[in-house]
C-alpha cells in the first residue's frame, strides 16, 4: 500500500534542518525578491511548510489576505503559532488539504517555495497550468525551488537524489527526480521577470508574470 505524503513527522526540526543544512540559503532564496513584490488584495501560498515565509510575507505589509494550503497538519499548526503571535490571524485562511482544495479565485501574488519538487510527469505539468489559471492577469508568480542545467556537477545530483531519498522515507514522497521548472514555466507562457542562484545554482528563485515589462 502506497505510504501518504505527509510532512509533519519533520515539522519540529524542518526550520533547523533548513538552515544548517543550507547556511541559511533556503529563507534567502524565499526572501529574496520579497521587497520587490507589488502589493496584493489576496495571495496564495501552496505548501508553505511551516510558515517561516508566510511570517516574512504579512510583515512586509504587502498583502491584505491570504489563503494557506498545505497537506501537513503538523506543518499548518506551526504555520498558525507563528501567525498569532504576530497577531495577524485575521488575515489567513488556512486549509490542510490537497492542492484539489485550493479556492479557485483570482490571485495576486501566488508563492510556491520548495513545493513543486513534490510534483513530476503530467501531475507536475497540470499542476503549473492549473495554478497560472488561478493567476491574476496583472499578478505574480514568486517562485523558488531546486536547480539542475547540464552543467550541474555530478555532486550536486547526486545531493539532490539524496533529498529525495531521504523524504522518501521519512515523509513518503515518491518523486524521484528534480523537473526542469525553468522549461516548464516557459512552456506554459509565464515570463520571467527576475532570478537569481544560491549555492552555486543549487537553488533557484525567480519571479513571474503572465504579461511581461520587461525589456527583451
Amino acid at each position: 500500500m502506497k505510504k501518504p505524503v505527509d510532512f509533519s513527522n519533520l515539522s519540529s526540526i524542518y526550520d533547523f534542518l533548513g538552515s544548517c543544512v543550507f547556511f541559511g540559503a533556503l529563507h534567502r532564496s524565499q526572501t529574496h525578491f520579497l521587497k520587490d513584490l507589488k502589493p496584493a488584495s489576496h495571495a496564495l501560498i501552496v505548501g508553505g511548510g511551516t510558515g517561516r515565509f508566510l511570517v516574512d510575507l504579512l510583515k512586509s505589509g504587502k498583502v491584505e489576505h491570504l489563503t494557506y494550503v498545505d497537506i501537513s497538519p503538523g506543518m499548518i499548526s506551526r504555520a498558525k503559532k507563528k501567525v498569532s503571535i504576530l497577531g495577524l490571524a485575521h488575515k489567513v485562511e488556512f486549509i490542510c488539504r490537497g492542492i484539489d482544495s485550493i479556492p479557485q479565485k483570482k490571485y495576486e501574488l501566488i508563492c510556491t517555495h520548495y513545493f513543486l519538487d513534490c510534483f513530476e510527469g503530467e501531475a507536475l505539468c497540470g499542476l503549473i497550468s492549473s495554478l497560472k489559471g488561478l493567476l491574476h492577469e496583472d499578478g505574480t508568480w514568486h517562485f523558488s525551488d531546486f536547480y539542475l542545467d547540464e552543467t550541474s556537477s555530478f555532486l550536486k545530483r547526486k545531493f539532490i537524489g539524496f533529498l529525495y531519498w531521504f523524504f522518501r522515507l521519512f515523509c513518503g514522497l515518491q518523486v524521484r527526480n528534480l523537473a526542469d521548472f525553468k522549461k516548464l514555466f516557459k512552456e506554459e507562457g509565464l515570463q520571467c521577470e527576475g532570478e537569481k542562484f544560491f549555492i552555486g545554482k543549487l537553488m533557484r528563485t525567480a519571479v513571474y508574470s503572465k504579461k511581461s515589462n520587461t525589456v527583451p
